[in-house]
C-alpha cells in the first residue's frame, strides 16, 4: 500500500499491525498534515464483531480531549476498507525504552504520572482502555506521553460485543479478572499500568514463563518478584504503591487512578525536594490505600549509612512494627486455618453445547475461556471441528470438508489448531493445520492409508513451547507408536518404542512443564497401561500396573498428576494418578462413561466426553393449514441432549418461551420463532410453566421447588417479582385479556381450585369451586376455559361468575390444549402416542388434526392457528461434551 492514496491520504509507510489493524504513515493531502492511519486488517473484514469494535474504538477514542491520550481525526470507509486517521506521535514506545533495563526513576515517576492522569480521564468518561501495555505508550523527544490504540476499550453501559469467556489483550499485561474470562472494570486497567510500572522499574516484567499457560499461572497464582532485590533504592512508599496495584484481587487492590496519581506526585516532589530516594517528606506519606499485609511484608527499604545514623529511633520501632506484622501474619496464615477452613466452590458440571449427535475430542484453549470439538454435525451426517467461547451459546464451524475432521488441539499461542483429517482417500490422511480465526487449513504432515489407526481413538497434543505436535502412527503391520512433529523442520521422529505383540501406544499429552508425555499402551487384549516418557532422554515409566480399558487422558496444570478415563471398578469413571507415588484415586463426576478428558492451563475446568442415554425431549413446530387445518410439515426446532419442555409462543408469533437444562439446571429461556438467538430468561429455583402477557411485555411463571409460587418477569430479563407467597402450591399461570389479572391453581383452599390474583395490589379471588388446575380466558375475555387434571376434559366458566358447563368430555390434561379465537386445539392419547384434535366454537365439532406416534406434552398456538409448538421425546444416542467448573 506504500505509495497508494486511500481517500485524501498518501500512505508513506508502514508502521505495525495492531489488535484490529494495520497502522500507516500517511500524508493528509487536504489538511498538509502527517497522520496515522489504522486499517481494519483484511481477513477481518466479514466480521461483523470486528467492524463494530473498530468502530468503538474510534467513538471511545475521539471522545477523549487529554495531552496525554492520541487525538482521533475522522473515522471512514475507503472500497470497503474501514480505517481511523489519528494523530501521528514520533517517538519511542516503553517497550523499546525498557529493553536495555531499568529507567531512570524520576523518568519513571514522569511516566506513570503521564498515562496515570490519561486514564483518569478515560475512567471518568466511562470508559475502560483493556489493553494498557508498554506497546501502548508512546514517549516523545520532549518526554510528552501518549496512550494509543484504544482498539479494546469498553465503554460502560454499552453493548458488550466480546463475549463471556473470552480474552482480548497481551497476556503478559492482563489482570487476572481479564485472563479468567471474568467482567472487568477500571481496576483491571489499575492492574495492567502496575505491570508497566513493575517494566519501567525493573526492566522485566513481573510475571513470566516460557508459554503462555505459564504467564497465565504465574498472573492469576503468584506474586511478581520483589521489586526491591532487583532495584535497591526504591522507597517503602512506592514498592507498597506497585504492590498495592498489583493485588490479584480487584476489591484489594487500589481502586482509582486519582489515587495513584496522587501518590505519584508526593513521591516525584519527594525525589525533588531531596534529590534523593528516600526523604523525610516521602516517608512520613499517610495513605490507607497502601497499608496491606501483602505490600507491608514486601518492604525492604535500603538506607545509607548516614542516613541510617540519622534515623536509628524509626528503624527500630519500624522493627518493632515489622515483628508484630510478621507474628500478626504468622497467625493468620498458620493457625487461624485450623480454625476456620475456606469454603471451596462446588464443582458445576454442565453440558458444553448440548447438541443432539456426538461430540469429541474436546481441547481448552491456552486461556482456558475456549474450547474446539469434533462434532458430526446437527444432521450427524459428518465429522468438523467446532470453536466455542465459553458463555456464548452457538459454536462456530471452523471445517468444513467431506472428510472426518477430528482431534483438535490448540497451538500454546492460541492462534492455530491442528487436528487430524481422515479420509479413505489416502491424498487427504493427514495432520493439518487451521488459523483459529478460520480460513484454509493446510497439511503439515501426510499418512499413509496404514495410519489409519480408527478415528475414535486419535488424539493430537501440542507441546508448551510450540515446537511440537505429538501424534500416534502405525507403519506397516508393526504396533502404534508415538512421534513427534517439529513445526519448524517439518521433521518426523519416533519417541516411543512399543513390543511387536502390542496394539500399540495411543492418547499422547505433554505435561504442562515440558518435560514428560504421557500415553496409554495398550496389549492384543486392548486394554492399556499408562506411561511417561521423558523428553530430554527418551526414558519411558510406567505409571499404572494393572491393565484396564482406558480412553484418554490429561494432565493436571502443575504436572502432578494424570486424570484419566478408565473401568479400574467396572465402569467407565476418572481417575488421577500421582506422579509422586503413583497413587490411584477416582475423580467423582457421577456421570455416564465419562470419556477423554482435557483440562484448562489454570486447573479450573475441566471437559470430558459422556454417553447419552434413552434421549431427550426437544421442542417440535407442526405448520398447519388455515383454512383446512390440515398439517403442512413438521420440524424439530430444538437439538438438544438436555431436555427442553414448556414452550410458549408471544403473542405475536415471534418468540417463545421454554424451560431447559442447557446451563446445568432448569431454568427459562427464551428464543427466536425458529429456535435460534437463545437467551437464559431467569436464575430461579426450578421455574417451569411460563406464560406470556398479552402486550408480551412479561412472563408468568411458576418456581420453588415442593411448594411452588407464582412469579413474573419482564420479558426481556431482569429481577423476577414474587406474587405469591404462602403455604400452599401454587402453579400454572395464564394472563387474563386485559393483563390485569394473572389466573393461577392452587391448594390453599385443601384442593386444587383456579385463583386470580390482580397485578397492581396482589388482591386475590377464588374462580372456581369444583375442582380446577390450569385455565386459559377465551379471546373476548368472556368465558374462562379450565381443566381439572383428572383426565375430565375441558370447562368453562363465565368470567363474571355462573353455570360451569363441560365443553370437551376426552382424557385431556393441564398444557396439552391451547384455546384460539374460533376453537380449542388439544390433543390426547391414542395408542402409544397421540392424536391432535380441533374444538370448533361454531358448531361443537371435533375436527382431527394428525396423529404423532409418540407422546408429547404442553402445546402452544400462535393466535392465526397457524403454528403448533410441543415438546417430544427424541430417542437417539450419541456423546456430549460436559463442562466441570471448578474443578480440583
Amino acid at each position: 500500500m506504500i505509495g497508494q492514496n486511500i481517500s485524501h491520504y498518501e500512505v508513506l509507510e508502514k508502521l505495525g499491525k495492531g489488535g484490529m489493524g494495520e497502522v500507516y504513515k500517511a500524508q493528509d493531502i487536504v489538511l498538509k498534515r502527517v497522520v496515522a492511519l489504522k486499517m481494519v486488517r483484511p481477513e477481518a473484514i466479514g466480521d461483523p464483531e470486528a467492524r463494530e469494535r473498530f468502530y468503538r474504538e474510534a467513538m471511545a477514542a475521539s471522545a477523549l480531549n487529554h495531552p496525554n491520550i492520541t487525538t482521533i481525526y475522522e473515522v471512514d470507509q475507503w472500497f470497503d476498507r474501514d480505517f481511523i486517521s489519528m494523530e501521528y506521535v514520533s517517538g519511542h514506545t516503553l517497550k523499546e525504552m525498557s529493553k536495555s533495563g531499568p529507567l531512570d526513576l524520576k523518568k519513571v515517576i514522569d511516566i506513570a504520572t503521564q498515562i496515570a492522569d490519561a486514564l483518569e480521564e478515560a475512567h471518568s468518561q466511562g470508559i475502560i482502555h483493556r489493553d494498557i501495555k508498554s506497546d501502548n505508550v508512546m514517549v516523545t523527544e520532549k518526554g510528552l506521553v501518549k496512550v494509543m490504540d484504544f482498539g479494546l476499550a469498553k465503554i460502560t453501559g454499552q453493548t458488550q460485543l466480546t463475549r463471556t469467556g473470552s480474552t482480548l489483550g497481551t497476556l503478559s499485561y492482563m489482570s487476572p479478572e481479564q485472563i479468567q474470562g471474568k467482567q472487568v472494570d477500571r481496576r483491571s486497567d489499575i492492574f495492567s499500568f502496575g505491570v508497566v510500572l513493575y517494566e519501567m522499574l525493573a526492566g522485566q516484567l513481573p510475571f513470566k514463563g516460557e508459554y503462555e499457560a505459564a504467564v497465565t499461572y504465574s498472573i492469576v497464582n503468584k506474586e511478581p518478584y520483589p521489586l526491591e532485590e532487583l532495584r535497591s533504592n526504591l522507597s517503602p512508599v512506592l514498592l507498597s504503591l506497585v504492590n498495592r496495584i498489583l493485588e490479584k484481587d480487584p476489591d484489594v487492590r487500589i481502586q482509582s487512578m486519582k489515587k495513584i496519581k496522587t501518590i505519584l506526585k508526593q513521591v516525584q516532589q519527594a525525589l525533588e525536594k531531596r534529590g534523593s530516594v528516600i526523604g523525610s517528606e516521602e516517608e512520613s506519606l499517610e495513605d490507607t490505600d497502601l497499608r496491606s499485609p501483602v505490600t507491608d511484608k514486601m518492604m525492604s527499604p535500603a538506607l545509607t549509612e548516614k542516613q541510617a545514623g540519622k534515623k536509628w529511633k524509626r528503624w527500630i520501632l519500624l522493627a518493632v512494627i515489622v515483628a508484630g506484622l510478621s507474628l500478626g501474619a504468622f497467625v493468620i496464615i498458620k493457625i487461624i486455618p485450623f480454625f476456620e477452613e475456606e469454603q471451596a466452590l462446588p464443582m458445576k458440571i454442565v453440558p458444553l453445547a448440548a447438541n443432539k449427535g456426538s461430540e469429541r475430542k474436546p481441547s481448552f484453549s491456552p486461556d482456558g475461556n475456549q474450547i474446539v470439538f469434533c462434532w458430526d454435525g446437527a444432521n450427524e451426517d459428518n465429522w468438523d471441528i467446532y470453536h466455542k467461547v465459553l458463555g456464548s451459546d452457538v459454536p462456530r464451524n471452523l471445517t468444513d470438508h467431506p472428510a472426518r475432521d477430528i482431534a483438535p488441539v490448540w497451538s500454546p499461542d492460541q492462534r492455530y489448531i491442528a487436528f487430524i483429517r481422515w479420509l479413505e482417500s489416502e491424498g487427504e490422511l493427514g495432520i493439518y493445520r487451521i488459523p483459529i480465526s478460520g480460513g484454509k487449513a493446510s497439511r503439515l504432515i501426510p499418512f499413509n492409508k496404514d495410519s489409519n489407526i480408527g478415528f475414535r481413538l486419535l488424539t493430537l497434543s501440542w507441546s508448551p513451547n510450540g515446537n511440537l505436535i505429538a501424534f500416534p502412527h502405525k507403519v506397516s503391520t508393526r504396533p502404534i507408536m508415538i512421534y513427534t512433529l517439529n513445526i519448524k523442520t517439518n521433521e518426523r521422529k519416533q519417541l516411543t518404542s512399543c513390543l511387536e505383540m502390542a496394539i500399540g501406544d495411543l492418547f499422547p499429552a505433554f505435561s504442562p512443564d515440558g518435560k514428560w508425555l504421557a500415553f496409554c499402551r495398550f496389549s492384543n487384549t486392548r486394554l492399556g497401561v499408562i506411561y511417561i516418557v521423558s523428553l530430554s532422554d527418551g526414558r519411558e515409566e510406567k505409571i499404572t500396573f494393572d491393565k484396564k480399558y482406558v480412553r484418554g487422558l490429561t494432565w493436571t496444570s502443575d504436572s502432578r498428576e494424570i486424570i484419566f478415563s478408565s473401568n479400574r471398578q467396572g465402569t467407565q469413571g476418572l481417575w488421577r494418578v500421582s506422579m509422586k507415588d503413583r497413587s490411584i484415586k477416582p475423580v467423582t463426576v457421577n456421570d455416564q462413561n465419562p470419556q477423554f478428558p482435557s483440562i484448562s492451563s489454570l486447573g479450573h475446568r475441566l471437559a470430558y466426553v459422556k454417553s447419552l442415554g434413552i434421549g431427550s425431549n426437544d421442542l417440535w413446530q407442526l405448520e398447519i393449514s388455515q383454512p383446512g387445518r390440515r398439517v403442512l410439515s413438521k420440524s424439530r426446532l430444538t437439538h438438544s441432549s438436555v431436555s427442553d419442555g414448556d414452550p410458549e409462543y408471544s403473542p405475536d408469533g415471534k418468540r417463545i418461551v421454554f424451560k431447559s437444562k442447557r446451563s446445568g439446571e432448569t431454568q427459562l429461556w427464551t428464543c427466536d420463532f425458529d429456535g435460534n438467538n437463545r437467551v437464559k430468561l431467569t436464575s430461579a429455583k426450578n421455574p417451569f410453566d411460563p406464560k406470556w402477557s398479552h402486550d408480551g411485555k412479561y412472563i408468568a411463571y411458576e418456581a420453588d421447588g415442593l411448594v411452588q409460587n407464582i412469579y413474573e418477569i419482564s420479558s426481556a430479563g431482569g429481577m423476577a417479582k414474587k406474587l405469591t407467597n404462602d403455604a400452599s402450591s401454587d402453579g400454572n399461570p395464564s394472563y387474563s385479556r386485559d393483563n390485569q389479572y394473572i389466573y393461577y391453581r392452587s391448594s390453599r383452599g385443601g384442593r386444587f381450585e383456579i385463583w386470580k390474583i390482580r397485578r397492581d395490589n396482589g388482591e386475590t379471588i377464588q374462580v372456581t369451586k369444583n375442582g380446577g388446575t390450569f385455565a386459559i380466558e377465551s379471546f373476548d375475555g368472556k368465558w374462562l376455559y379450565y381443566s381439572k387434571n383428572d383426565s375430565s376434559g375441558i370447562w368453562k366458566i363465565p368470567i363474571e361468575g355462573g353455570e360451569v358447563l363441560n365443553v370437551v368430555d376426552l382424557p385431556i390434561k393441564d398444557h396439552d390444549w391451547d384455546v384460539a379465537n374460533d376453537g380449542i386445539y388439544y390433543h390426547r392419547p391414542k395408542g402409544s402416542g397421540v392424536v391432535f384434535e380441533f374444538f370448533n366454537f361454531a358448531d361443537d365439532t371435533i375436527e382431527k388434526i394428525t396423529e404423532i406416534d409418540r407422546f408429547i406434552w404442553n402445546i402452544s398456538i400462535t393466535q392465526d392457528g397457524r403454528w403448533i409448538i410441543y415438546e417430544e421425546r427424541t430417542p437417539e444416542l450419541g456423546t456430549e461434551i460436559m463442562l466441570v467448573e471448578n474443578f480440583r
